[in-house]
């Protein structure tokens, strides 16, 4: 799955987010759809590891069967 973290500056943020003091946001995007907005980096990373967790746990698990 196709998990990253893109900045967004001026134009590029939600009239939701914007501020003042709003410099940048980080957008989580999912299969080319943005998930999530947030104000840190540092949560947007955490959020990416969380997904990319999750993808990891979903996936089978093979093994050669029983040792000789």
């Amino acid at each position: 799955m196709s998990i990253y973290v893109e900045p967004l500056t001026a134009g590029e943020i939600p009239e939701a987010m914007r501020g003042p003091d709003v410099k940048v946001v980080f957008a989580v995007v999912v299969r080319g759809a943005v998930l999530k907005y947030f104000y840190s980096k540092d949560e947007a990373l955490g959020l990416v590891a969380h997904l990319e967790a999750l993808d990891e746990e979903r996936k089978p698990k093979f093994t050669f069967g029983p040792g000789m």
